[in-house]
């Protein structure tokens, strides 16, 4: 059965072509397809930003950078996980990430997707990333989110670590918003709020900021 049932014309169709490719693993057919999409709109993020996750999948980091940081000019307010993306090349491209190391996050990325940030899975994963990774920012991160509910003193040093290791905006956001819920459960509304506001006040149209806006003012 073919992936697209007829020949596409727009940019939708090849990006939906290129979705569905990528779907399937035929990372070769979906940067075709998605080369395609941002031929025709170059100034619609979406196919620059699968584009360059596309490339990341093969192996090809400096392409990839490229492509989230066009994503980032297209949508300066923020842009899915873009960020976090122009982070993971940047390491990568450094020599701070190794295989092993990266092929974790990605694997931590998936499990957060699937609501399964909390699992064991998740804290054997982010301890394997720091272990391959120990200045990695993202791993710490993750490792901060998987022990949230069993281990919360644990959860927080981790957090920490992750925001003094200069993480991207989006990951230091939401770092730093865990936090502050991690104070409010242990009786410390004021310095929850404190970080709360900070963060909506530094990050002024961030997506990541949005819940920060709205909790700083809330009582406990």
């Amino acid at each position: 059965m073919p992936l697209f049932r007829r020949k596409p014309s727009t940019w939708e169709d090849y990006f939906e072509e290129g979705m569905t490719s990528g779907g399937a693993s035929k990372l070769s057919k979906a940067e075709t397809s998605f080369r395609e999409a941002a031929r025709l709109a170059p100034e619609e993020p979406y196919p620059h930003y699968e584009l360059g996750y596309t490339l990341t999948l093969l192996g090809r980091h400096e392409e990839a950078l490229e492509e989230f940081r066009r994503t980032k000019q297209l949508t300066p307010r923020g842009f899915l996980l873009v960020d976090t993306e122009i982070y993971l090349c940047e390491q990568v491209l450094a020599g701070s990430i190794d295989s092993s190391a990266l092929e974790a996050l990605r694997s931590l990325q998936h499990l957060t997707d699937s609501d399964q940030w909390q699992s064991h899975d998740a804290v054997a994963l982010s301890r394997k990333a720091i272990e391959a990774a120990p200045e990695c920012a993202l791993a710490h991160f993750y490792l901060g989110k998987a022990l949230f509910e069993r281990e919360p003193q644990a959860a927080e040093e981790a957090l920490r670590r992750c925001v003094e290791l200069h993480p991207d905006d989006t990951t230091a956001i939401n770092a730093r918003w865990h936090i502050a819920a991690l104070r409010r459960r242990a009786g410390d509304e004021d310095e929850a709020r404190r970080i709360w506001r900070e963060i909506a006040d530094e990050h002024p149209g961030h997506p990541g900021a949005i819940f920060a806006d709205m909790n700083f003012d809330e009582p406990g």
